[in-house]
């Protein structure tokens, strides 16, 4: 009688969204599947399954899609907490083994990899500080409000600038983890900020980048990090919003 075939060992990765720095993450975890090949018995399969973009329903949508199909284990960066995404509490009911990445562990029992974000947005922050000796006004962009290391990395940021009395904070827009929207932020930012002396964000797609950076603004270096932690009144007015 024949052997039964080995049985596939199948992961999925769903980040917060298509992005280019989660092309980076699946690059890694192809690598090391391929290292892992010769030591499990049966094939292994790793998917990519992005959400179109970073919002609580989407990515639920697009895990309640993948828990029907019952992979073998699923790393997920969380694009909320897991008390608004319920279909990672049901993957560990129906026993897919559950991975946070680029993320704080949520609850005992969840593995996480990832930082300590707080820590990424103090250093941020200080070395930006420091570049500006303290003084003038700094634009924070938020990138997914509600995802956990971006609140985290915000919250830390916001701290260290209150200790610098003479930076004042502004509203930096909101990028949701968009290149393309990160541009248009912080062009609309400049424009109506001409003082704005440096510009932080918490996520891939750094304004610093943006091609809004002109002679009248030239870019401070490179931008560090920061995050966000709740919906902020969306004024472009330049006035602060941080009591520094």
């Amino acid at each position: 009688m024949p052997d039964s075939p080995a049985s596939v060992t199948r992961f999925v990765i769903v980040p917060k969204v298509a992005h280019p720095w989660y092309e980076e993450v699946v690059r890694g975890a192809r690598r090391q599947v391929d290292a892992m090949a010769a030591h499990v018995t049966g094939p292994l399969e790793l998917e990519y399954e992005p959400p179109a973009q970073a919002s609580t329903e989407t990515q639920e949508s697009v895990l309640e899609r993948v828990l029907a199909t019952r992979p073998t284990g699923i790393a997920i960066d969380l694009v909320d907490s897991v008390a608004q995404l319920p279909a990672v509490a049901r993957a560990r009911e129906l026993g897919v083994a559950v991975v946070v990445f680029d993320s704080p562990a949520p609850e005992p029992g969840v593995t996480g990899v990832g930082n300590d974000f707080a820590e990424q947005g103090r250093i941020a922050a200080s070395r930006l500080a420091t570049l500006l000796d303290g003084v003038g006004e700094v634009a924070v962009m938020r990138g997914v409000p509600e995802a956990p290391n971006h609140d985290q990395r915000y919250r830390a940021q916001l701290a260290v600038l209150a200790e610098h009395p003479g930076i004042t904070v502004v509203d930096g827009g909101a990028d949701w983890d968009d290149i393309e929207r990160a541009e248009q932020e912080a062009a609309a930012v400049l424009r109506d900020c001409p003082n704005l002396r440096g510009y932080l964000a918490c996520d891939a797609s750094i304004p610093s980048r943006s091609s809004a950076w002109t002679p009248s603004h030239p870019s401070p270096r490179r931008s560090p990090t920061a995050s966000w932690s709740r919906p902020w009144p969306p004024s472009r007015a330049c006035r602060g919003l941080w009591p520094c």
